[in-house]
């Protein structure tokens, strides 16, 4: 019996990933929860337990490619059995059972050839523990989608298309990954009289990168001929990829502002670095950005709209009583957002120690799905590089986001004398359906206070 081990549904809106490494090689003889590859989604990198014990007769993929849900990973049985073919299985990532033709069951399916096929259900306990992850947090862990799991597989904003439009989703054939329904197919759909049928092909915008392009408000997503030779042509990575998709959902569905102000954090520094030593000892790097954080999260149950999301389709506010903080950092592969869960309650030592473990993880490719997800409010500190300003977009679906620069000396008036102190400047950009401008200066100006009075934290 031949067991055929189809790529997982993994949950949190992932369809499909690049296969890092094999850990097997076809022939091995594996155990049953034993780890057969690495994957790499726009989420983490999770390892790929075997489903079955046996012998490893096939695999169907090779490091570097991409593997997309339901499609066959690897083949399990004994020496000399029949394997299926590629496209055998579902979309579900179940497990393929094949036997001989001769000894058939009533539940099989006849494939044409030398085999059988019939579907055995996915271990509901399957293990997948996750190495590393990147920055996507899915809004529906706070705001639950109003159609049931399951029923169609497209997002909020093609839901809302497809009800402007008039449009059935049932009856619509989705193009994207793991058959996920796209705008433009629901304009497709509706532009061809709602046949289901005549809903064909792949779609012409680049999955998982500008998925949210205006295609949805009736425009084609401009194509762009590369034709100097001169060229390299680099495959964009599932993280990439997710990056790139957040940008596009924060750009597209946030009307966003930013404002921006400097802290005077003199006496905060002194104090840093009185505390620098003692930090050290007990292993901590003590930057300014956990005093930061702290004043943050003390301005956030201030202003708890700032720890907010919009229920468009509901038109509700969702105010979180719970402050996950988020935290970007730089990797070699992108951008990822860590998350520190209920931060409210832990003090700035404390803070300084999870940033810097999670950080850590972060680099290293070790953080967990659980670790990266699920933040309220995110702080990216663009100043650890360099820079005065800039205009950071809110990490979708939250309502605001801190961003630090460069402390530097600068001469500044204090009690009509040009003095020099160290100056940081600081910004916040918001989503301006939930925050006003005035809102968003007095959010700012509780932080700055805080900065510049270390005794408040």
């Amino acid at each position: 019996m031949v067991f055929a081990f189809n790529f997982p549904d993994l949950g949190e809106g992932i369809h499909e990933g690049k296969l890092v490494r094999w850990l097997v090689k076809e022939g091995d003889a594996i155990k049953a929860d034993q780890i057969i590859a690495e994957v790499e989604t726009d989420k983490a990198v999770v390892e790929l337990p075997s489903p079955a014990s046996g012998t490893l007769l096939k695999k169907y993929f090779e490091e570097g490619q991409v593997v997309h849900l339901g499609q066959i990973v690897v083949a399990i049985g004994s020496q000399g059995e029949a394997v299926p073919p590629q496209h055998a299985g579902s979309a579900q990532g179940e497990s393929v059972k094949v036997v001989p033709v001769s000894a058939p069951s009533p539940s099989e399916t006849h494939v044409p050839g030398k085999i059988n096929v019939s579907i055995v259900p996915s271990r509901p306990s399957l293990p997948l523990p996750v190495l590393v992850s990147a920055s996507r947090p899915s809004f529906q862990s706070d705001v639950q989608a109003s159609t049931p799991a399951g029923a169609v597989l497209a997002t909020p904003a093609t839901r809302a298309f497809a009800r402007e439009l008039g449009v059935d989703l049932t009856k619509v054939k989705g193009s994207g990954p793991g058959g996920r329904i796209m705008p433009e197919d629901v304009k497709r759909f509706s532009q061809q009289g709602g046949s289901p049928a005549q809903v064909q092909g792949a779609s012409t915008v680049p999955t998982g990168v500008v998925s949210a392009a205006p295609a949805a408000q009736g425009f084609e997503y401009p194509k762009v001929s590369f034709t100097d030779p001169r060229v390299e042509r680099v495959p964009l990575t599932p993280l990439r990829k997710a990056i790139a998709q957040k940008m596009v959902d924060s750009n597209r569905w946030l009307p966003q502002v930013t404002h921006f102000d400097e802290a005077d954090v003199t006496r905060l520094e002194e104090l840093r670095q009185a505390s620098k030593t003692r930090a050290q000892e007990q292993g901590v790097k003590l930057t300014l950005l956990p005093f930061v954080a702290k004043a943050a999260l003390n301005a956030l149950v201030e202003f708890p709209e700032f720890n907010s999301s919009i229920d468009v389709e509901k038109q509700e506010l969702v105010l979180r009583k719970y402050y996950n903080l988020g935290i970007a950092v730089e990797t070699p592969e992108g951008l990822i957002v860590v998350s520190i869960k209920d931060a409210q309650k832990k003090g700035v030592w404390e803070l300084a120690s999870e940033i810097q473990s999670l950080a850590g993880k972060a680099r290293e490719r070790k953080a967990s799905l659980e670790e990266v997800r699920g933040s309220t409010f995110t702080i990216t500190n663009i100043g650890s590089v360099a820079g005065t300003g800039a205009t950071p977009l809110v990490n979708f679906p939250e309502a605001a986001i801190l961003g630090l620069f460069r402390a530097k000396d600068k001469p500044v008036v204090r009690e009509g004398q040009v003095v020099v102190r160290k100056m940081m400047p600081l910004c916040v950009s918001f989503d301006h359906r939930v925050i006003d401008g005035a809102a968003a200066a007095r959010f700012t100006a509780t932080i700055v206070r805080q900065l510049e009075d270390p005794a408040t934290l």
